[in-house]
């Protein structure tokens, strides 16, 4: 099995002519896989030959046999590579030395970057799974909330009310959305909404249970509804 690992591909090969050459960017790609990423020694014969980072051994045939490209094609992107200064390469007797331009240069500063962004991102995952397993406590660990919205909660509904409750700067705490789900969890989700919706349209901090089926509705329909409308249903109901 061969070194598993990543390389760093830089988008300006969209740019290179090379890129609309499907053999070429074959090869190129195969040639920066290959490149060592720490100096090393290979075996040549009976003989171990020093590979520097950015180089390797090959040959031609070997090159052929793994890109499927034919030798003489082989041949000519070698050299063009070359004459891109692309790559540097010494021909032996029994192998031929392929060294990467400037694989440091793009290698290292892309590897860099990535490793901080992963230990980044780690970090982030730690956290915040420190944070899960503290769910229940009162004490913010700076999540969005300190509790978890249980299954059978109307999870958009449930959205609006938190929503609500950050536009009055008055969060839910931990304690209250214990309760509040308890007695969502009573209703079925349309209920649990017709609940939410009345808290909210009557300025509610908390929320309470529907009494009375019919007249609820009737009210929840009523509170929908603007106070210009309200007003000029009364006078309706007066003067009609």
């Amino acid at each position: 099995m061969r070194e598993q690992g990543w390389i760093s591909l830089h988008r300006k090969i969209l740019d290179n002519p090379l890129f609309k050459d499907p053999q070429a960017l074959t090869l190129w790609v195969y040639l920066l896989l290959r490149a060592n990423h720490s100096d090393t020694k290979a075996l040549v014969g009976n003989k171990a030959i020093p590979v520097k980072r950015g180089e390797f051994i090959t040959g031609r045939k070997s090159l052929a046999t793994s890109t499927g490209i034919n030798e003489s094609k082989i041949q000519r992107l070698l050299k063009l590579f070359e004459n891109e200064h692309q790559i540097k390469q010494q021909t032996f007797t029994k192998y031929r030395l392929i060294s990467i331009a400037n694989y440091s240069q793009y290698q290292d500063k892309e590897q860099r970057k990535n490793s901080k962004r992963t230990a980044n991102e780690q970090q982030v995952n730690t956290d915040n799974n420190g944070n899960n397993g503290n769910n229940g406590n009162n004490g913010n660990n700076g999540n969005k909330n300190d509790y978890v919205i249980p299954d059978g909660i109307n999870r958009n509904s449930w959205t609006e009310w938190e929503e609500f409750r950050k536009d009055k700067k008055k969060k839910i705490s931990n304690k209250a959305a214990v309760k509040q789900f308890e007695l969502l969890l009573k209703h079925t989700k349309e209920e649990q909404q017709q609940i939410i919706d009345k808290s909210i349209q009557n300025d509610y901090q908390g929320l309470f249970e529907l009494k009375g089926d019919n007249n609820e509705n009737s009210k929840g329909h009523n509170d929908r509804k603007s106070p210009a409308q309200r007003t000029a249903e009364a006078i309706q109901r007066e003067f009609g």
